[in-house]
């Protein structure tokens, strides 16, 4: 990714961040982590309506064969009993899980956006499973 990002998205000018989507280089969750850092960035924390909404508008809801249906999500648990925190430590103020699905199962630490779901998150085992994954930075960072 590093290599290819010239497609950062802006939500708007006075949002302070810029957000990239990567749809077509399926990631397990730690690949997808420090993928967004190298371009001096982290997974997205998604602290708003405003933001998911917009968020809705630049991730495909009806994926190709070539492209995702998940999408990594910078919310996390440390633990099976904790509670679910943004990469950058700030609680989830804002939500949009899929409760049709059992949130919080046993190992599953890390989140994603479902997109031919109503773009809804689901909790997922941090292990193995290759996803895509959206990116936020500070509009105008270096990598």
């Amino acid at each position: 990714m590093a290599g290819n990002v010239s497609r950062w998205t802006y939500a708007t000018a006075q949002s302070p961040y810029e957000y990239f989507v990567n749809a077509s280089k399926l990631s397990d969750y730690t690949t997808a982590k420090k993928a967004c850092v190298n371009v001096g960035g982290m997974l997205v924390s998604i602290l708003s309506n405003a933001t998911q909404a917009f968020l809705e508008q630049i991730v495909p809801r009806k994926p190709t064969a070539a492209q995702a249906r998940h999408y990594w999500i910078g919310a996390v648990k440390e633990s099976d009993h904790s509670s679910w925190l943004w990469q950058d430590g700030k609680k989830l103020s804002y939500s949009a899980w899929d409760h049709s699905n059992e949130i919080n199962q046993t190992n599953e630490r890390c989140s994603t956006m479902w997109a031919p779901r109503s773009h809804k998150w689901l909790s997922q085992s941090c292990l193995n499973d290759r996803y895509g994954y959206i990116c936020q930075r500070k509009q105008n960072s270096e990598c």
